[in-house]
């Protein structure tokens, strides 16, 4: 039996988007959003199904341009991910850095060259997680 080529063809990935555990959800959608200047696209269960009314959200999806996230309340241990964010050009992760300087993001490393030749930033979120914004 002969195979097409559709189906020598490995599948490709269109996206990911990595589950960041929290301890407080409504503080993380705001840090995520005033801080780091995410947006929000939807949260679950949803407040405003009629279904749910009252209930808040404990899976919340953010995204910048096409990062995305999902913010899941936690009542447990939080162990920090570490992600890497890819940039542009270094131009942009300087104009990053001025923004969440602006803003109040914490950053724990500014913009610089390191040795193994990328231009990076180190940024956390209210839980612990590690933002590595590189070109």
């Amino acid at each position: 039996m002969s195979k097409t080529a559709s189906q020598t063809e490995k599948p490709v990935f269109t996206g990911c988007r990595p589950v960041l555990p929290v301890a407080d959800i409504a503080a993380s959608v705001t840090y995520y959003c005033d801080a780091l200047g995410f947006e929000v696209g939807w949260g679950w269960p949803d407040p405003e199904n009629p279904e749910y009314e009252g209930e808040d959200s404990t899976l919340v999806y953010v995204f910048r341009g096409h990062f995305e996230l999902l913010l899941e309340s936690c009542d447990g241990p939080i162990y920090p991910m570490k992600i890497v964010v890819g940039m542009p050009s270094t131009d942009a992760v300087d104009v990053l850095a001025a923004e969440y300087q602006d803003s109040g993001a914490k950053i724990v490393e500014p913009p610089e060259l390191r040795v193994w030749g990328t231009y990076e930033m180190l940024v956390l979120d209210l839980d612990g997680h590690r933002l590595r914004m590189l070109h």
